[in-house]
């Protein structure tokens, strides 16, 4: 399936969005390096294209500083880069379902914030290579009641 993104901008950070005005929506977030065109992020926007999804790639970029910080702290930087452009897309449209993918970096806003909110919508979660060598992480995955 050969859909172009468009590629848009939100509070400084850019996303690409593939809409295929569904009801539907994927939001993935990537690791740091590993960019949208690699392996498991292609393929994976491709099979939620084909199940129906729309996507939204956000597309943050950090410098090596920040990675200095302890990991809540940067999984908060990653959560206040990505979720205004989440916010903005689930209040443009009426989804109905909404899952995030995250690897490895993007995991981290995955586990220590939208796997712990209430939503509205029902939403699930993919995590692709978790940085499970964070107590805290693991902590969350294995209380979850998402797995």
């Amino acid at each position: 399936m050969k859909i172009k993104p468009r590629k848009e901008q939100y509070n400084d950070v850019t996303y690409n969005y593939f809409d295929i005005e569904r009801d539907k929506v994927c939001f993935m977030f990537s690791g740091t390096g590993y960019t949208y065109e690699r392996p498991l992020l292609y393929y994976s926007t491709e099979l939620m294209l084909e199940l129906g999804y729309d996507v939204v790639q956000v597309c943050y970029g950090f410098n090596s500083q920040p990675f200095e910080q302890g990991p809540e702290a940067i999984s908060a930087m990653v959560y206040n880069a990505a979720n205004p452009i989440v916010e903005y897309i689930l209040n443009t449209k009426s989804y109905t379902e909404a899952v995030y993918i995250g690897k490895s970096l993007g995991t981290l806003p995955i586990t220590d914030f939208y796997m712990q909110q209430a939503s509205s919508i029902p939403s699930r979660f993919v995590l692709l290579t978790p940085l499970l060598s964070l107590d805290h992480v693991m902590k969350i995955c294995l209380v979850s009641r998402h797995f």
